[in-house]
């Protein structure tokens, strides 16, 4: 209690009654004073109002509390009542469906227990949903689940889609598959069934039993106007996939080579169960590639199938093969000849990527001359016959362009021991050649 200068006095006790000195005027902070005029006044924008007034009320008196302007008491009384009012909103229980979901987004203490009908449930559901607090939203609808049956309960959150969202990313995040389920079919969304269920399959191990679940979810969830055409024609070309995995293992022939060494290399695993159709392609082409196109196991057939464009199948063939060391089958995939002789590139592939792989598959030299000579910009092949070490290659070419000097450049970069040397050093005597420089 204290007195100023004009002779009001002014008292807070515990029980947070405030007097007027001289006028006698009594004020009393109540809660369910402040919050009444929420029955009267309808939609979520005066609930924001008041959640934020009770929120920042207390903050705002400490910071006006640390300035040094001198402040009326008029002031004083206001922020003093604010801090009151919050303090008393804790200290009592919530009386309606508002003050219930403001406890619940102030983190308060709060009881649903008084919430017997369902016409206050149906009040207390809306009250959260006009919050737009995610939280409340989940903790009135999970109590709507613990308390009504489960046909009323689903009827009562189909009516507010937020309710419904909130409560299907609720189910998701604790893996309760099967209410997930029924909860998109009873709100009439197959399509988020069916990508659901779609996921769960690909998380089956074991190809045949995961094939027998896809061609279940086809037949059930995938049908026409149930599901976009994405959706369907997606799980039909993973059955598909499935399916010719099953025929090409049932063909498989052990080789003589490492076909799983190099499967691994090419794809990352030495086997295509669960695979895409990238890695089908590369395993049917290192298998049975010279099979006839007729075949089902034929990797003409799968490209045809699964409608592989032809740039991405020969870049498929040309690392398979490569690896593989399947030199003349990969010079008819690549090579053609010209009208007047010679061998040209036709290739979607540019042929630096061509010679990047080669080499990286330790072709042998004479295969890497092969390319480099069909390539006709005399500069680039001499960059990339230098690049690969074909030397033979690069002493055609400097001859050609009867660059004395290049190629006696060239020869002090040779081993003296080497059969380049020597022929670089027979070349340099001969008088057939007439030097430019």
């Amino acid at each position: 209690m204290y007195e100023n200068a004009e002779g009001d006095v002014y008292v807070q006790s515990d029980d947070e009654w405030w007097y007027k000195g001289q006028s006698g005027e009594k004020f009393e902070d109540d809660t369910s004073a402040s919050l009444s005029h929420f029955d009267h006044k309808g939609g979520g924008d005066i609930f924001h109002e008041e959640l934020e007034k009770q929120t920042i009320s207390k903050n705002s008196y400490f910071f006006e509390s640390l300035s040094n302007t001198p402040r009326s008491e008029a002031a004083e009384r206001s922020a003093t009542l604010k801090i009151a009012s919050t303090e008393n909103l804790k200290k009592k229980g919530p009386i309606n469906c508002l003050d219930t979901v403001t406890h619940i987004v102030l983190g308060l203490e709060y009881n649903l227990n008084p919430f017997k009908s369902l016409l206050e449930k149906q009040k207390l559901l809306k009250a959260a949903i006009h919050s737009h607090d995610g939280n409340a939203i989940l903790v009135v609808v999970l109590f709507l689940k613990s308390s009504l049956k489960k046909s009323l309960f689903l009827r009562e959150i189909r009516m507010q889609a937020d309710a419904v969202n909130m409560y299907l990313s609720y189910l998701h995040e604790t893996r309760e598959q099967h209410e997930l389920t029924d909860l998109l079919l009873s709100v009439r969304r197959p399509g988020d069934c069916a990508v659901l269920k779609y996921e769960d399959a690909n998380q089956i191990p074991d190809p045949k039993r995961k094939l027998n679940v896809l061609q279940t979810l086809m037949s059930t969830y995938c049908q026409p106007g149930l599901v976009s055409r994405f959706i369907s024609e997606s799980v039909l070309e993973h059955c598909m996939c499935l399916e010719d995995y099953k025929v090409l293992m049932d063909h498989k022939v052990v080789s003589e080579l490492c076909d799983d060494n190099i499967l691994e290399n090419l794809i990352g695993r030495n086997e295509i169960s669960n695979s895409c159709i990238v890695d089908l392609l590369i395993f049917s082409i290192l298998h049975f590639y010279n099979v006839s196109e007729i075949s089902s196991i034929s990797p003409l057939t799968i490209r045809d199938r699964y409608k592989v464009s032809s740039q991405k199948f020969q870049w498929c063939a040309l690392r398979t093969l490569a690896a593989a060391k399947k030199y003349q089958d990969l010079e008819k995939l690549l090579l053609t000849k010209r009208w007047f002789g010679g061998m040209k590139l036709q290739s979607y592939v540019p042929y630096k990527t061509v010679l990047s792989i080669l080499s990286k598959s330790d072709a042998p030299l004479e295969v890497l001359e092969k390319y480099i000579n069909i390539i006709e910009n005399e500069s680039e092949k001499l960059t990339l016959a230098k690049k690969y070490k074909c030397n033979k290659s690069v002493i055609e070419i400097l001859k050609k362009k009867r660059s004395k000097t290049a190629l006696l450049e060239f020869q002090h970069t040779l081993p003296p021991d080497s059969i380049e040397y020597h022929i670089i050093s027979n070349m340099l005597l001969s008088t057939e050649i007439k030097w430019k420089n």
